[in-house]
């Protein structure tokens, strides 16, 4: 990032050595949409692997709040008998749910505040 006087930039950038395009000639990068954070993700990806299904993820907030562990048992509770994994695919739908109920469209709330 530079800054001078009242403008600024920031450059979100990918380095790699001439040797990493030896085993990955067909390899891409490209930019996501920035969430969190000033910086876009650079999204790094090969043809020859398929790393999987994204992994479950959870917001630290979200323990904060008191609704959540009644939101989080009320799905678990369904899901008696589900190993681990499903049970964790199966609470995304929910949470994601929950989530804009309780916080509403977080980068939308952050980008009025800027």
């Amino acid at each position: 990032m530079w800054i001078r006087r009242n403008a600024a930039s920031i450059i979100d950038r990918i380095l790699m050595d001439q040797d990493f395009f030896i085993p990955f000639p067909k390899i891409q990068a490209f930019c996501k949409q920035k969430v969190f954070s000033v910086h876009f993700p650079i999204v790094v990806q090969t043809s020859q692997f398929h790393w999987g299904p994204t992994p479950f993820r959870s917001l630290d907030c979200w323990l904060e709040e008191p609704s959540f562990l009644d939101a989080f048992k009320k799905e678990w509770v369904q899901l008696t008998g589900e190993a681990v994994e499903k049970k964790l695919k199966a609470l995304k739908k929910p949470l994601q749910k929950w989530n804009r109920e309780v916080f509403g469209h977080i980068e939308a709330k952050r980008n009025l505040g800027n």
